[in-house]
């Protein structure tokens, strides 16, 4: 299953408030997930892999976790954002880069905000921005661990009417470097890479969305007019 520039806004479930999937081959790229609420675990996402599957890829790349919500009593609540569980039997290849994780400050100190369940696997993880380390998982490694320092406002985007972006001074901004960035266009449909920080060098933005420098017109930033 291939999930690209896609708005998952203010979803409800049990299990994977957003998105639940289980046994197949998953990659999120470019999409946002904001205000999704699971009664259980993986307010974002609940995915499994099981025993009697083979082993099964996956990749999430350049998404953006905003603020999901846990809503249930069980005790075995957890994962407010993520939950990924992978059978021990299972050693299957998964890919985290360049993923923004902004969630909300109200955490039980006895939950954590993404939980990896089952198997030992360490993700291949690069440039993802989180202050949590929970969701870094190199701890942080080959991470960010920071407050991304985002805002949102309506995008005036007839699909995507949510964004979440980056301030001034955000960690975020030309964080994900072009040689490390296999994303080509953001949620909004804007180009990667852009020079975010007006530094003379275009990087792509950690998570789903690309800022221009002060004084870009992203209309023109492919060199049509």
């Amino acid at each position: 299953m291939i999930l690209n520039r896609n708005s998952f806004i203010a979803n409800e479930a049990g299990n994977g408030g957003a998105l639940r999937t289980a046994d197949l081959r998953l990659t999120l790229a470019d999409n946002l997930f904001s205000g999704n609420a699971a009664e259980v675990r993986g307010g974002a996402l609940y995915h499994l892999l099981s025993s009697e599957t083979h082993q099964i890829d996956g990749e999430m790349r350049g998404n953006t976790f905003h603020q999901q919500h846990l809503t249930g009593s069980d005790p075995l609540r957890n994962g407010r954002t993520l939950w990924l569980q992978i059978d021990s039997t299972q050693s299957p290849r998964w890919v985290m880069l360049g993923n923004l994780f902004a969630p909300a400050i109200d955490l039980p100190p006895d939950l954590e905000e993404c939980v990896r369940a089952g198997s030992t696997l360490v993700p291949t993880s690069w440039d993802n921005l989180s202050p949590d380390a929970a969701c870094l998982w190199h701890n942080p490694g080959n991470d960010i661990l920071a407050d991304p320092m985002v805002a949102t406002s309506a995008s005036g985007h007839a699909l995507h009417p949510l964004q979440v972006l980056p301030q001034s001074g955000s960690p975020a901004i030309d964080g994900w470097p072009t040689g490390a960035c296999t994303s080509h266009m953001d949620l909004l449909g804007n180009p990667r890479p852009l020079d975010g920080d007006g530094d003379g060098e275009a990087h792509c933005d950690i998570g789903a969305f690309e800022l221009s420098a002060a004084g870009t017109d992203l209309i023109f930033a492919d060199g049509f007019e």
